[in-house]
């Protein structure tokens, strides 16, 4: 026993035997130190129960911000980096129109095109060169051909071709070159 419930037993005892002695009946002599006794256990096992649920807390806590730390030095090194890059590569690869029949694709499929993917561009395995040379995406020479319907002006062109475009003013059809001269 504890030393709080034995001067609670203590005290429950001195106050029935004081009431049982002023000639008070045995119920309302006895339901006081009762109720006080045990509203004082109850509370404690709530406060008892609070502080335990409190160190639980605080212990998840810290393991947590333990996990993130190391997480957070390098992501590499967490034990679902792997894991969770693959999967995110896979939704990157069924997010594509073309590939979103393959969403339930079996487990081996999935890894066998994420490891294609992944061994697609070598350049990421390798060490960084320590000096950069400065690069420039190359610039086209001449502009694309298609059912585009005109001719646009390119980059080595030295003159531009006339754009014809017809125009409807009060139902009669006009055209209008782009050099500003109509037909």
């Amino acid at each position: 026993m504890s030393l709080p419930l034995v001067l609670a037993l203590i005290a429950a005892t001195f106050v029935f035997v004081a009431n049982w002695q002023s000639g008070i009946g045995l119920l309302e002599s006895i339901m006081p130190p009762v109720f006080t006794v045990g509203i004082g256990l109850h509370l404690e096992r709530l406060i008892v129960a609070g502080l335990r649920r409190r160190d639980d807390i605080d212990q998840r806590y810290l393991t947590a911000l333990e996990v993130y730390e190391r997480a957070t030095e390098d992501p590499t090194k967490h034990p679902e980096f792997s894991a969770l890059l693959r999967q995110e590569v896979w939704a990157r690869l069924i997010a594509l129109p073309t590939n979103r029949e393959w969403k339930e694709a079996p487990a081996a499929v999935k890894h066998a095109a994420v490891r294609r993917e992944m061994e697609r561009d070598p350049w990421a395995h390798e060490d960084a060169p320590g000096l950069v040379e400065e690069w420039q995406p190359p610039r086209p020479t001449s502009a694309r051909t298609g059912d585009i319907g005109s001719t646009a002006p390119t980059a080595d062109a030295h003159e531009y071709t006339p754009m014809i475009v017809p125009v409807s003013v009060n139902g009669n059809d006009v055209s209008i070159s782009s050099n500003g001269n109509h037909r």
